[in-house]
């Protein structure tokens, strides 16, 4: 099984998705991000945390490719615009 490799730093693998995305945020303000951009992130993430919290997945390190083609599929059902997928595939 093929495991997303976004897990570099030591210890990120043991982050759940809402620490890593507060994290994410916290680098986003710090860069001094519009909040626009910053609301569009939260926008568009608010799928992808939604698809994994129905399937059981909490911590970074329990996410697989299965599952990102899972989420895919996912967004597709939900009659999603090919557009809208590509930005939260992105």
């Amino acid at each position: 099984m093929a495991k997303v490799r976004v897990m570099q730093r030591a210890g990120l693998e043991e982050k759940t998705l809402k620490e890593l995305y507060d994290d994410f945020q916290l680098d986003n303000r710090v860069k001094n991000l519009s909040e626009m951009t910053i609301r569009f992130y939260e926008q568009n993430l608010v799928h992808f945390f939604r698809f994994m919290e129905e399937i059981g997945i909490k911590y970074v390190r329990e996410i697989e490719k299965k599952h990102i083609d899972k989420f895919i599929v996912w967004l597709k059902k939900k009659g999603l615009k090919a557009t809208t997928i590509n930005t939260c595939y992105r």
